[in-house]
């Protein structure tokens, strides 16, 4: 049976909905924002629409387009006074702002219904829908309204009822300053979300100039490592280059010695030469005297000598010109020096200008080795200068 009873009433309150929405629409000339009642009422906006079409002027002031839960009450507000003052509601009927919000129990839209349908009867419409007004002019439960809830606009009469409205004013006063306080209070957390922001953005500027930072140190140091590299290519290189001209001095001073070793021998070869030379000389006068003695051995024996002074003597020229025979003589001889200095030059000339692998090519042609394979390479090129100068055989 309750739940038949329930069924009933939320049948009856939809039926009293579409008279209502029917009647307002007429009223204000076009069809409702929403159609369901209730979202429709929620901003308070068509219910002081509807008022001042009711009663031209009686809302001198309401919130066309309002975004906080505070305008939207203050609109409805602003209806039921418009209602209490100037449209005729008895107050004992009025519902609370808070009734158009709260959808808990459908008893509180059944208030609302109560005021629009009173609404309906003393301000009827061209619709011939059935009235519904009486049932509402004595119901069995009135609930009280809050005054708190009612905002009386400003400029609006208040129909002798001082004490009342002095309780509605003060109760204004009391919701704008909860209003103010919410708002300094959203305006707080505003100012928190903006301080969050800004340390966020703080947070990530200062990553990025870390990151930066730690960019330009690590560029630094491969700048840096590459110079220390590019030191040491210089160094070593430096150093080879130092090494190497050591290396060509030192030869430069074998050869240098080699070439006074040569020089000497030239002049020993002189020296020799020219002794040579002077036992030619005297082998030449032995010869002579050998000639004389021969002839005059040929006279003795013309006369009459002994034969085996004259075998003598012809033994002894024999071994005289054979042993001038096998000499060079003076011109071959200095020829022959001049082409031994010739030749010393050119191979010190070959070996100051010869570059490492021709130094082992050098040493190999020269007697190194069964191949080029058995020189051994890598070694600085005092070896192969001082090997050369001590058992090559170079060629000019």
């Amino acid at each position: 049976m309750s739940q038949l009873r329930k069924d009933e009433e939320l049948a009856d309150m939809t039926r009293k909905s579409k008279i209502c929405v029917q009647w307002m629409e007429e009223k204000l000339g076009a069809p409702l924002p929403n159609p369901v009642l209730r979202e429709a009422l929620l901003d308070g906006v068509v219910l002081c629409k509807l008022a001042n079409i009711l009663k031209p002027g009686c809302i001198r002031q309401f919130h066309r387009q309002p975004r906080m839960l505070m305008m939207k009450m203050e609109n409805i507000a602003f209806f039921l006074t418009a209602c209490k003052t100037r449209l005729s509601v008895p107050q004992a009927t009025l519902f609370a702002p808070t009734d158009v919000h709260d959808d808990s129990d459908p008893a509180n839209m059944l208030k609302v219904l109560r005021v629009l349908l009173l609404l309906r009867g003393d301000f009827p419409g061209t619709s011939t829908e059935e009235a519904v007004v009486g049932e509402f002019e004595e119901p069995d439960e009135i609930a009280e309204p809050s005054v708190d809830d009612l905002i009386d606009t400003p400029g609006v009469p208040t129909g002798g009822e001082d004490a009342a409205l002095s309780a509605a004013s003060a109760a204004a006063a009391a919701a704008k300053a909860a209003a103010e306080a919410a708002m300094a209070q959203a305006a707080a957390l505003q100012a928190e979300a903006e301080a969050a922001r800004a340390a966020a953005a703080a947070a990530a500027e200062a990553r990025r100039v870390a990151a930066e930072k730690a960019a330009a140190e690590a560029k630094l140091a491969a700048e840096r490592q590459e110079k220390e590299r590019e030191e040491r290519e210089r160094l070593e290189r430096e150093r080879i280059a130092a090494a190497a001209a050591t290396d060509r001095a030192a030869a430069a001073e074998r050869a240098a010695a080699a070439a006074e070793k040569a020089a000497a021998a030239e002049r020993a070869l002189v020296a020799a030469e020219k002794a040579a030379a002077d036992r030619a000389a005297a082998a030449a006068a032995a010869a002579a005297t050998a000639s004389s003695a021969s002839a005059a051995s040929a006279r003795v024996t013309s006369s009459g000598g002994s034969g085996s002074v004259a075998g003598a003597s012809g033994e002894i020229l024999s071994e005289i010109s054979s042993a001038i025979h096998s000499e060079l003589s003076l011109e071959s001889k200095i020829q022959l020096l001049t082409t031994l200095g010739s030749h010393v030059r050119s191979a010190q000339t070959k070996i100051m200008t010869a570059s490492d692998s021709e130094l082992r090519t050098l040493c190999h042609e020269s007697g190194y080795g069964s191949s080029l394979a058995e020189v051994p390479t890598g070694k600085p090129r005092s070896f192969y200068v001082d090997w050369l100068l001590k058992n090559g055989r170079i060629s000019s």
